[in-house]
């Protein structure tokens, strides 16, 4: 019996091998599963390169039994290996040897479909084989890397992205038989119904982990053969794919709400990964379509979906990691105009939507979704210390049913959903409106003088406080309050000197977009100065003073307010240092990040420091902001106004602005000019730079000594560090640099120098 049923086999297979779609039904259907390898390379004989026809010369017959080869791969797949161990060459060496011509007669199979078929059943038949089959040969560890360095596998795969529906003329998926005619079954209910799509599947998978799939995918994308064109092309697709989902949201579709929030989340990790890959030329393009905006859109529509479809806690987790995944988008340069920009793309496409649906829909949900909604609403609340995305939470939040707002309030005390809204709306409301009230109304009382009080600024015009807030036009740092203030610290604080410099490097930041604009500056003063207000009102300062440090006067203390860890009521829980300790603060961990967003120079902060020790009016005050995965910190001189009996008005309480930016200039001018000693014609742009600061640099006519090493240089980018230190060789500040060289490196003027750098011996010597 046995040889009989091998001889049934093998002559089974002689036929698969001439060609017999027959045949290979057949064997599909009552898989050999000891005979597997043979059966397997029976297959794969019919579907090599050498026999694949021409596009167009593919007969109905021809597509027939690719689909059945298809099918039978399955099955081939499906076995266990212990079946049919001891046959030799593995099953995966198999498939491996012909990949090209599998993935070949894949593409041939899609794109042979008649484009005026009125049926959707054939194409969406023909798309959702091929796309499974790849993605179950995906999924066999030792031919994920064959497939993803194979040329025509990546032409699948840019095939299936861009494919588009002959019947709707938008993307296609999968799952668009909800649109389509159908036939009823007996049970009253539409037949073969695809719940599942699997597109979103495929391009993740093929791409993750991989730099060379990435880019072999968007190299068969491009219309002129440039990455640059292949990148448009991915994210035009990516914006029509995001509102073609989004669509599928809104109407009553089969689409299973797991399957749909597992595409989504494959889709954001899809572009995630494009756009980590690092190369500016992609992210332009990103930028240009709006990705974060169209996205989020898509996201908002599927949690309004969800609501009406599902209650699956599951499906909740796939937003939110996608919702995570797009958290980390807006920290890479570029993406938008800024950071900044970035986040209010998502708060404009829907992100406060999804977080407040989330709180006032779904108050059951416990354990880790609750932890991922409080992360979220932190993470809002952080960047809502910033002008344009106050204005956008503001206007989202009006867009909200507000008698739903209401109900959360209603909510027992205590309830993890109440707590999230209160901690989410204190920073809106009750800091961020009041301080946006004051920089609208130019009523924010902050100046960049040291010596503001002895001008005619802000604090002796008490008749008009109202006035207007202008920066210096070359470094766009400095704020003042009026035409003396400006003259005097131009004159007298030092500002003509560091003006050149820091305008170098305002305009380097810019255009990397690490640069914080001067309204985003006065709103975090403002917020600084409404703060101290409730917190000196509330009695906090006093009251921690006294349980910290209660012999020392609050003039020689810095109050350290923390707009990052706890957001939502700040005022409450105030840290006071010790003034003394500020310079060795700069030493911390998070001390660069201080100085990245606001240049403080260590001589200006000698004369902040000097300057809230007296007199006992002016105080020394600290925020903690959050800036992409940095810190800001904004330290500011406050000025206290006591009333005729002595006691302190909080209400009148004024902040100073305060800038600097001499140490971190010349970091920036000599790590550019250590990069340049490597023959650079042209240095590139600035990517990171910050300083941390040991000790005071002395006074005014002493010496300073500065060394500028270049640590590192690779393709792209090159590091550096400079030391200050004094004749005596003790270390005062140091500074880093990264420079992005990618392009500077390849200028036709770059240089070769000697060992010693005093000859050029390879390239033009200027004269």
């Amino acid at each position: 019996m046995s040889n009989r049923r091998t001889r049934d086999i093998e002559n089974l297979l002689a036929n698969v091998r001439l060609g017999s779609e027959e045949h290979v039904s057949q064997l599909q259907k009552n898989w050999p599963a000891k005979h597997t390898i043979q059966a397997a390379a029976a297959l794969n004989s019919l579907l090599t390169v050498e026999k694949l026809p021409k596009l167009g010369e593919l007969e109905l017959e021809g597509w027939g039994l690719a689909q059945s080869c298809f099918f039978a791969f399955h099955r081939a797949l499906e076995v266990p290996p212990a079946r049919y161990q001891g046959s030799g060459t593995p099953l995966w060496v198999i498939f491996r040897d012909n990949i090209e011509g599998i993935t070949s007669w894949m593409s041939l199979c899609v794109q042979q479909v008649d484009e005026s078929a009125t049926l959707h059943e054939i194409v969406q038949g023909a798309v959702f084989l091929t796309v499974d089959t790849f993605n179950r040969l995906l999924g066999v560890p030792e031919l994920k890397e064959p497939l993803q360095t194979s040329t025509s596998a990546a032409a699948f795969v840019a095939l299936i992205w861009r494919y588009i529906s002959p019947q709707s003329g938008k993307p296609f998926y999968v799952v668009e038989q909800a649109e389509q005619p159908y036939n009823l079954g007996p049970d009253g209910r539409p037949l073969e119904i695809f719940t599942v799509d699997g597109i979103h599947d495929l391009v993740q998978f093929y791409t993750n982990g991989s730099k060379t799939a990435k880019e072999a995918f968007l190299l068969h994308l491009s219309q002129d053969g440039s990455p640059e064109s292949g990148v448009d092309q991915f994210a035009q697709i990516a914006v029509a794919r995001a509102r073609r989902m989004a669509e599928f949201c809104k109407m009553p579709t089969r689409w299973e709400g797991e399957a749909l929030a597992r595409d989504i989340q494959h889709f954001s990790s899809t572009l995630g990964g494009i756009l980590t890959l690092g190369n500016p030329v992609y992210i332009v393009p990103f930028r240009r379509h709006k990705i974060l905006y169209e996205f989020m859109s898509t996201l908002c529509s599927y949690v309004r979906h969800l609501k009406r479809h599902s209650d699956s806690e599951r499906c909740l987790m796939y937003s939110r990691w996608v919702v995570l995944d797009m958290q980390h988008w807006t920290d890479i340069p570029g993406l938008a105009s800024t950071t900044i920009a970035a986040v209010c793309q998502l708060v404009k496409g829907g992100l406060l939507s999804v977080y407040l649906n989330f709180l006032i829909h779904e108050p059951w949900i416990e354990g880790r979704f609750k932890e991922a909604c409080r992360h979220l609403g932190k993470w809002i609340a952080s960047y809502s210390f910033y002008p344009s995305v106050h204005a956008a939470i503001m206007d989202a939040l009006g867009r909200v049913d507000q008698n739903s707002l209401r109900e959360l309030l209603n909510r027992r005390e205590g309830h993890w959903t109440r707590l999230q809204w209160a901690a989410l709306s204190y920073p809106i409301y009750n800091l961020g409106r009041p301080a946006m009230r004051l920089v609208e109304s130019n009523k924010a009382n902050i100046c960049n003088n040291p010596s503001h009080a002895s001008t005619n600024g802000i604090l002796s015009r008490t008749s008009d406080p109202c006035t207007t807030l202008q920066a210096c036009s070359g470094c766009h740092l400095a704020v003042y309050c009026s035409i003396q203030c400006q003259k005097q610290d131009w004159s007298q604080s030092g500002h003509r000197e560091d003006c050149p410099q820091l305008t170098k490097v305002y305009s380097e930041r810019v255009h990397a977009a690490s640069w914080l604009h001067t309204s985003t500056r006065i709103f975090h003063l403002a917020i600084l100065q409404e703060t101290y207000r409730r917190s000196a009102k509330a009695g906090r300062l006093e009251a921690v003073r006294r349980a910290t440090n209660p012999a020392t006067p609050l003039n020689l203390l810095v109050i350290c307010f923390d707009f990052v860890d706890s957001p939502a009521t700040p005022e409450e829980t105030p840290k006071l240092k010790r003034i003394f300790d500020l310079l060795e603060e700069f030493k911390a961990k998070d001390g660069r990040g201080r100085l990245i967003a606001h240049s403080l120079g260590v001589r200006r902060v000698e004369s902040i420091v000097s300057g809230a020790q007296e007199p006992a009016e002016t105080l020394l005050v600290e925020g903690k902001f959050k800036f992409r995965m940095q810190v800001v910190y904004v330290l500011a001189s406050l000025q206290v106004v006591r009333g005729g009996d002595g006691l302190e008005n909080p209400d009148l309480a004024t902040v100073l602005g305060v800038h600097g930016g001499l140490i971190l200039s010349l970091t920036d001018t000599l790590g550019s000019l250590a990069v340049a000693s490597k023959g650079h014609f042209m240095t590139g742009v600035s990517t990171d730079i910050g300083t941390s600061f040991i000790r005071p640099a002395g006074k005014v006519g002493d010496t300073l000594h500065a060394k500028a090493v270049l640590t590192n240089m690779g393709k792209q980018l090159a590091y550096t560090r400079v030391d200050f230190t004094t004749p005596a060789g003790e270390l005062v500040a140091y500074g880093y640099h990264t420079k992005y060289i990618a392009r500077s490196s390849k200028h036709d003027e770059n240089v070769k120098f000697t060992e010693d750098g005093e000859q050029v011996v390879e390239g033009k010597d200027l004269e």
